[in-house]
C-alpha cells in the first residue's frame, strides 16, 4: 500500500515537472520583444535533442548525475519548442541567474523522476 502511494507521488511529480510556465524575474529579449514568461515542455523533445543537450557539457563525466549546464541546455531546448519566437540559444545565453536556477531545478526534477532506474526502484 505504501509502495503504491510512493509510486503515485513519483508519477505525479514527473507529470508536474514535464511541462509548465515560469515567470521570469528578469525579462529576456528575444525576437525583438521582452519575454516575461517561458513555457516549457520536456515531452516535446526528441531523443536527438535530449542527447544534444546532454553533450553540451564536455566536462560531464558521471552518467548518473546531470550538471547544471546540461540541465540548463535541456530546459532551453524544451522552452524553445514551447515558445514561438524564442529559441534555445536565446534562453541559454540571455536567461538571468535567478531564472536559470529555476530552469535548472525544473530540468533536474524532470530527469530524476523520469529515469528508468528511478521507476524500476519505485
Amino acid at each position: 500500500m505504501a509502495d503504491d502511494k510512493v509510486q503515485q507521488l513519483r508519477a505525479q511529480m514527473h507529470e508536474d515537472a514535464k511541462s509548465g510556465i515560469i515567470t521570469l524575474k528578469t525579462p529576456l529579449r528575444a525576437g525583438g520583444r521582452d519575454v516575461t514568461e517561458l513555457a516549457y515542455d520536456f515531452g516535446k523533445l526528441t531523443g536527438w535533442e535530449y542527447a544534444d543537450a546532454m553533450d553540451m557539457d564536455p566536462r560531464a563525466g558521471n552518467i548518473y548525475r546531470i550538471t547544471r549546464k546540461q540541465a540548463l541546455c535541456l530546459f532551453a531546448m524544451a522552452a524553445g519548442k514551447a515558445n514561438e519566437g524564442v529559441d534555445a540559444t536565446d534562453i541559454r545565453e540571455r536567461l538571468g541567474v535567478e531564472d536559470a536556477q529555476t530552469a535548472v531545478e525544473q530540468a533536474m526534477v524532470f530527469l530524476t523522476t523520469s529515469t528508468p532506474e528511478v521507476k524500476r526502484n519505485s
